[in-house]
């Protein structure tokens, strides 16, 4: 559980505000990720209901969590490395 010995945490708390910020927006999309891939039909049908962004449904919300969603493990992967390089940019800019 919690303990400040744990490896997770230590590296946690050594990391700098824009990485925690970064890093917790990664771990968002990965689980959203994961609720698409892993094909439990639970999952499959909230991710499709809150995540995939469709014009006229009257969800404004989804053109945002539409974001998190992604089609492939290399779609994935190529866009989360993006949002780490250039989101350091964006948060040393925008604060």
């Amino acid at each position: 559980i919690y303990s400040e010995d744990n490896y997770f945490v230590k590296q946690w708390k050594r990391l700098s505000e824009m990485q925690k910020t970064l890093v917790t927006i990664i771990s968002v999309n990965l689980a959203v990720f994961l609720a698409f891939n892993l094909r439990n039909p639970n999952l499959l049908t909230y991710a499709h209901k809150y995540f995939v962004h469709r014009p006229f449904s009257g969800k404004s919300y989804t053109l945002l969590t539409s974001c998190f969603a992604h089609e492939s493990f290399s779609h994935f992967l190529l866009n989360m490395i993006a949002l780490y390089s250039f989101g350091s940019y964006c948060y040393s800019y925008l604060g």
